[in-house]
């Protein structure tokens, strides 16, 4: 499959102020949208999201806020984890790039990737802002603050554009990630798919981790290409779209996290749903992360797997017909006990290495992932 670094959306153009911490998109009138952000993935009794990503999902399930013609994403401190100020410097910062940008308030997206904080810097903001207009249209947001992927890609209906960038700033903090395609879905067609590919992209990265608050992800279906139009989900060109999507944001997080020096694979497939697939993934992509210098054999790999899945959030595995391969050698058959090959050992250290695959089926349902340790 072509890859380009950059990528193209027809509909979906760029201005960037990276200096500033600013990048503007203009959307093309009458394209779908929708957001997810982190606080789905958070646990109980975690503090609720406020700032910039709070206002975003608002707005998503807002049936006024559908139209969407401008996205700002600043690139700075407070993007949220401060209660009420992070809010309200969000708000602030939107109605006044919606004044700047001469936009209606109701049809501007902001989000905020960086550090948490108690407010955004609105005035320096402001000016990015007015920097960034002042240069020409791109494909993709630019400057050391964005990655992206295109990725053309083909349907039984024709050609399509599909890409995902993320911004984020150079610390650890919240970071923004767009899906975008030209092909014409319908936003609940985008709400249905928002949980694979939250999956896809940010919980590839942040499962070893875990979400910083304000993380945030968009997904934009400009509807300019023509072709496909996806009417259902379940529909095949909407099935082929939703791959699409996916696979930029899993190559787009894959080469991000080989960059940090990430390479052993662990494929998570046989969940129930997407959830359930994101909770035992958070909690044995950090396990098997901590624990890779002491795996000196297959039984210490094993053990680290049923530790890992028994005190995830993922009630009744131990009722259920868990497999689990390494290099088409069989590890773990349910509870039957396995006898170790003598070339286990080899296989296992070149796992660590990033060689092959470590494939784990929870026997549930169709939901997977691939997640780098």
């Amino acid at each position: 499959m072509p890859v380009d670094d950059h990528f193209s959306i027809t509909g979906l153009s760029w201005r960037s102020a990276p200096g500033g911490g600013v990048h503007v998109a203009d959307i093309r009138p009458g394209a779908a949208w929708t957001a997810r952000t982190a606080q789905g993935s958070t646990p109980p009794g975690a503090a609720p999201e406020d700032g910039a990503a709070k206002l975003l999902a608002a707005a998503a399930a807002d049936p006024a806020r559908r139209i969407a013609t401008r996205l700002v994403v600043s690139v700075s401190r407070g993007a949220g984890g401060f209660g009420p100020l992070s809010t309200r410097g969000a708000e602030a910062f939107a109605a006044e790039s919606a004044r700047a940008l001469k936009t209606a308030p109701s049809n501007l997206l902001h989000a905020a990737a960086g550090p948490a904080g108690p407010d955004l810097p609105v005035g320096e903001l402001l000016r990015a802002l007015g920097a960034a207009q002042l240069e020409p249209a791109r494909c993709a947001p630019e400057g050391p603050h964005a990655d992206a992927v295109g990725l053309p890609f083909r349907t039984l209906q024709g050609p399509v554009e599909v890409g995902a960038a993320c911004l984020r700033a150079v610390r650890f903090g919240a970071q923004v990630w767009i899906a975008a395609t030209a092909a014409a879905v319908p936003q609940r067609v985008l709400e249905d798919w928002a949980d694979r590919l939250w999956t896809a992209g940010p919980l590839v990265e942040r499962a070893g981790t875990g979400f910083a608050p304000g993380d945030a992800l968009l997904i934009f279906a400009t509807g300019a290409s023509g072709a496909p139009v996806v009417e259902a989900p379940d529909a095949p060109e909407g099935e082929a779209v939703a791959v699409g999507l996916a696979a930029a944001l899993s190559l787009l997080a894959r080469r991000r996290l080989e960059h940090f020096g990430a390479r052993a694979a662990l494929m998570i497939r046989g969940a129930g749903s997407w959830s359930e697939l994101e909770r035992a993934a958070q909690r044995l992509v950090p396990l098997l992360s901590l624990e890779k210098p002491r795996l000196a054999a297959i039984e210490d790999l094993r053990d680290r797997l049923w530790a890992g899945l028994l005190t995830a959030d993922v009630p009744g595995l131990e009722r259920t017909p868990v497999r689990a391969t390494l290099e088409e050698r069989l590890i773990i058959d349910g509870m039957k006990p396995l006898k170790a090959a003598e070339d286990d050992e080899v296989a296992l250290e070149a796992w660590l290495r990033g060689a092959g695959t470590l494939e784990l089926d929870l026997g549930r349902g169709r939901a997977c992932g691939t997640f780098r340790l």
